[in-house]
């Protein structure tokens, strides 16, 4: 088992029988799976059609899961879902698709049961899978061996950290991401205000850090 099916097991709901917990597995395993040739051990990076067909795929899958969701666990808990689980899922998605070929050391902390509304945690989804993505195209273009490294926490006032940093070759001196940058950054400022998060950029020398926060409201357990 590797590391993300261990953290998988960990976001298991209670209520969720091991069949079921099956059946949502065997949805999040298919996610992207129309373009998974696309991501085979060629060493170009996806085109920008490509990944803009790969971003319609990670709506469609999201919907789906959590259409499934509102299908199995009980009808209390249909305005929350888990986010931590729904990120394990789509990093073990997109990272099998792409990393192979680039050689990423991925390696996810990610708290458990991180219960946030439905949309927020589809807009939360939308704004980690393109930061994943970035990361693995362009943080090693000559195809080095790099790290990527992906967490998400919330801290006991109700601020959720997200979090994903490579150790590649940085932003250049001259690019503002608040401003500058095709769709993929224009889609992330989008959803961020939407959520009312905050995105922050550290690319001092080697490397990138993205971090985004955005206070939640805490359920007790």
């Amino acid at each position: 088992m590797n590391t993300l099916d261990s953290d998988l097991d960990d976001h298991a709901d209670p209520v969720v029988d091991n069949s079921q917990r099956a059946v949502v597995r065997r949805l999040a395993h298919g996610l992207l799976e129309v373009h998974a040739g696309s991501f085979e051990p060629s060493e170009r990076p996806p085109s920008s059609e490509v990944a803009a067909m790969l971003m319609a795929e990670v709506v469609m899958g999201i919907e789906t899961m959590l259409s499934l969701h509102r299908r199995i666990v009980p009808s209390t808990s249909l305005d929350r879902i888990d986010f931590g689980a729904v990120l394990l899922e789509l990093c073990e998605q997109i990272v099998g698709r792409m990393a192979r070929a680039r050689r990423f050391d991925i390696r996810v902390d990610i708290a458990p049961r991180c219960l946030l509304p439905v949309v927020d945690v589809a807009r939360l989804s939308l704004i980690a899978t393109e930061l994943i993505i970035n990361a693995i195209e362009h943080a090693h273009p000559a195809g080095i061996p790099g790290v990527l490294e992906i967490g998400s926490h919330v801290d006991p006032v109700g601020t959720l950290t997200l979090t994903v940093s490579d150790d590649g070759i940085g932003l250049p001196a001259e690019f503002d991401p608040r401003r500058d940058g095709g769709l993929g950054l224009i889609l992330i400022r989008s959803l961020g205000r939407r959520l009312g998060a905050t995105i922050s950029y550290e690319s001092i020398g080697l490397g990138l850090q993205v971090t985004v926060t955005m206070p939640v409201r805490l359920r007790p357990q």
